[in-house]
């Protein structure tokens, strides 16, 4: 399903809820991916309002010295550049920690893009411990969704 947002549009699976929240603007989850129905693959969309000159590079290092501080087992897997259809330039990381309060290892992607004066930080979120082809599968679709996304204000009404 192709999804509008503020500044972008992106296709998402059409079996994903998409919700919204105080910590993200924009969520889209996975229908149960784990055999007790309690665990979902999502991406979150946090849009963080600039008033300095910042990069993609300059936010993530922000956002990853927090996380260090704050998550258990914290480690960073993989990192590369990216760009949007629309050729803006970003960053993506992977990463794992520790979640206490679910007793378990999750995996995050971490896709950042500095658009004007916005940075929009997508977040893909899974559980470390699923087999490898089904983890393969689920950071697939968000390397998918990312792969659709383009930067361009869409008029609600015409």
């Amino acid at each position: 399903m192709r999804f509008v947002g503020p500044g972008f549009t992106l296709q998402a699976p059409t079996n994903w809820l998409v919700i919204s929240s105080n910590e993200n603007q924009t969520v889209w989850l996975s229908p149960p991916i784990t055999q007790d129905n309690r665990q979902h693959a999502n991406l979150g969309l946090m849009i963080a309002q600039i008033v300095e000159d910042i990069t993609p590079e300059q936010y993530m290092q922000r956002t990853l010295e927090s996380q260090v501080n704050t998550y258990k087992d914290f480690q960073i897997l993989s990192e590369n550049q990216i760009s949007a259809n629309t050729g803006e330039s970003g960053i993506y990381v992977q990463m794992s920690w520790y979640n206490e309060r679910e007793d378990l290892f999750v995996t995050q992607s971490h896709f950042y893009f500095a658009k004007e004066n916005k940075v929009y930080l997508f977040v893909g979120s899974r559980p470390t411990e699923l087999p490898e082809e089904q983890a393969g599968e689920i950071d697939g679709l968000f390397q998918s969704m990312i792969d659709s996304l383009n930067f361009e204000e869409i008029p609600l009404f015409s």
